[in-house]
């Protein structure tokens, strides 16, 4: 009976395993490479088996030009006598990656990025060549989408093939506003009763849309808003609870620097005993 057991729950288990293993395209994987053909692909890739290979890659908007590197390898144990790969743009590729992850990532167009070469060598003696992309983010006319670029090895040369698996990638595209980024905060929350104490942490904005990003309060863990407006006097959006939202304080400003990425923060909120005030300076790392 226990040999039964084992039976029934070892067969199962197998076939599972072989059917994952079913969703993976080269013949080549977990064999011996020396005694295969050569193949070649992007690393860095690990096979998805329901749609493309992809990396995200997060641009600012007002860059004008990003590199961007993926590596090609020469899949094999045999010396690599210098391999010529000839790369694409595969539009297919996306479009079955949006159908399967459920997504609706815009294709960039040529205007978008700049490849020098779609053909790159992997010299001899070596296993891996760069191949070299810049996207181009003031070319895209609309940054509150999420785009694109997905490319496809299409030959090599010396009798190497492409590898199924990772032969397809493609880098998926957000566009961050300007205001993105780590930033030093440094300044002040004031208590009305328990009194001051310093702000001195680095802190995490995110972008919202073209003109907005999210933030912490002070040295809080509560979440407020920066809208940065066209005079670049900064809208302090959030609250603490329903009754307390955030404030501007009388007298003084909200600022945004873009010479220096700095803004200059006043504000305040309501509580028990009088308002808690926050003084504090973000300037960009």
């Amino acid at each position: 009976m226990k040999f039964n057991y084992i039976t029934k729950g070892i067969i199962p288990a197998l076939a599972v395993v072989l059917s994952l293993s079913s969703c993976l395209k080269d013949d080549n994987i977990n064999q011996d490479f020396e005694n295969l053909t050569p193949m070649v692909g992007f690393v860095d890739a690990s096979p998805s088996g329901i749609s493309p290979n992809s990396t995200g890659l997060g641009v600012v908007s007002d860059a004008e030009t990003v590199p961007f590197n993926l590596t090609i390898e020469y899949m094999s144990s045999a010396d690599n006598g210098g391999t010529e790969v000839t790369v694409a743009v595969d539009e297919d590729a996306l479009e079955e990656l949006n159908d399967a992850r459920g997504t609706d990532y815009v294709l960039l167009t040529p205007s978008n990025y700049s490849i020098a070469n779609t053909k790159v060598t992997i010299p001899a003696g070596s296993k891996t060549v760069s191949f070299p992309i810049s996207i181009l983010p003031t070319t895209i006319s609309d940054p509150t989408k999420a785009y694109a670029l997905p490319l496809k090895i299409v030959g090599a040369t010396g009798g190497a093939e492409v590898s199924g698996n990772f032969g397809r990638h493609v880098i998926l595209v957000t566009i961050k506003n300007p205001y993105d980024g780590v930033y030093t905060a440094t300044g002040q929350f004031i208590h009305p009763t328990a009194g001051p104490r310093d702000i001195d942490q680095d802190k995490t904005l995110a972008t919202i849309d073209q003109t907005t990003v999210e933030t912490t309060v002070g040295d809080l863990t509560n979440l407020m808003r920066l809208r940065v407006n066209a005079d670049n006097s900064v809208t302090v959006i959030g609250e603490i609870s329903a009754t307390q939202p955030l404030e501007p304080i009388p007298g003084e400003t909200n600022t945004y620097d873009p010479a220096t990425h700095t803004f200059h923060l006043n504000y305040r909120y309501s509580g028990t005993g009088g308002n808690r005030v926050v003084h504090e300076t973000l300037v960009r790392q």
